[in-house]
């Protein structure tokens, strides 16, 4: 049997299954498509291939009788009867005849496709063009060319890596969602940012879980930065996107740029840095300090130990909460 996850092409291309004579099953996204409702998809089912989908268990609504007081119970007939738990989500069903609509004003699929592949090729030249003073490239663009999904990599001037978890905050401070880590694909991400099972293991073991901000362990990323276009997305979002990573990342010579220093902008709302807080074990109290010394990753000895249990595994606030109180 033969089940393909169209859930990102679905969202920008045209589908003809009736060609895929050897394909028995089909899952989408109408989330990908629309941006909304969000938890709605779909899954095709060829009928030849339906009985293969058997289940020993059952919720409200799939059966068709059950007995109380002995383990038995008879399924629905129908696929879809038997398969689908519960209520449907019939307020989010509603809504897409009328986005079905949108896409059909637009131009269909086609058109969706042609724009957003565009965006995707703009985007991925104006990012390749972006370079530090030595001429250094900003970005690594992972994965093949073409599409509307750009996963990619920053790098400092000096080669070191930018973490995710850096790019996330600033662009959620500038209104931009993008998503990053690795994107509940830990395959690709392995292979593209070049990890062995032994470096994913002491990750791992170090305390390193999927949704942390642990984005950077032993000089290499542990994930990725990831900018997906779609119907409703533009040419300015391209341009917007592109002058946020200019500003913030690209380092001038003298150590202009703003990620490196305070913008003019700053300087001019007379904003001024009054105290520092240094946090030499990571999640435990800060030093409060009027003044301090910057390395070569940042405030000298900031986060550089933290608190682990028996196993050698780091424990975080997240985990422990009151470690919060230590100073």
């Amino acid at each position: 049997f033969v089940m393909v996850d169209a859930a990102a092409a679905a969202a920008h291309s045209e589908l003809h299954v009736d060609g895929w004579a050897h394909v028995d099953f089909v899952a989408f996204s109408f989330y990908k498509i629309f941006g909304y409702p969000t938890g709605l998809g779909a899954l095709l089912i060829r009928n030849a291939s339906a009985d293969v989908l058997r289940r020993d268990t059952f919720g409200g609504g799939t059966v068709a009788g059950v007995l109380a007081l002995e383990r038995h119970h008879v399924l629905r007939e129908g696929i879809a009867e038997r398969m689908e738990d519960g209520t449907v989500s019939f307020l989010a069903i509603a809504q897409l005849e009328p986005a079905f609509r949108l896409l059909s004003r637009l131009g269909g699929m086609r058109r969706i496709q042609e724009h957003t592949f565009a965006l995707g090729a703009l985007f991925r030249r104006r990012l390749a063009a972006l370079r530090h003073h030595n001429g250094s490239a900003l970005a690594r663009v992972h994965g093949p060319g073409g599409g509307t999904v750009v996963a990619f990599t920053l790098y400092r001037a000096s080669g070191h890596v930018i973490g995710y978890a850096e790019v996330d905050r600033l662009a959620a401070l500038n209104r931009i969602h993008l998503r990053t880590g690795c994107f509940c694909n830990p395959g690709a991400c392995q292979m593209y940012l070049e990890q062995s099972n032994e470096e994913v293991r002491a990750n791992l073991e170090s305390g390193h879980v999927c949704w942390d901000d642990n984005d950077v362990l032993n000089g290499k990323p542990t994930g990725a930065v990831r900018v997906s276009f779609g119907f409703m997305n533009s040419w300015e979002d391209v341009q917007a996107l592109v002058a946020f990573f200019e500003k913030y990342f690209v380092e001038r010579e003298g150590g202009g740029g703003a990620a490196a220093g305070p913008s003019h902008e700053s300087r001019r709302s007379g904003i001024r840095l009054r105290r520092i807080c240094v946090y030499p074990i990571k999640s435990c109290g800060p030093m409060m300090v009027d003044e301090w010394r910057v390395g070569e990753h940042g405030l000298l000895y900031d986060r550089e130990w933290v608190v682990v249990d028996e196993r050698g595994r780091a424990i975080n606030a997240k985990v422990e909460p009151r470690l919060c109180l230590i100073s």
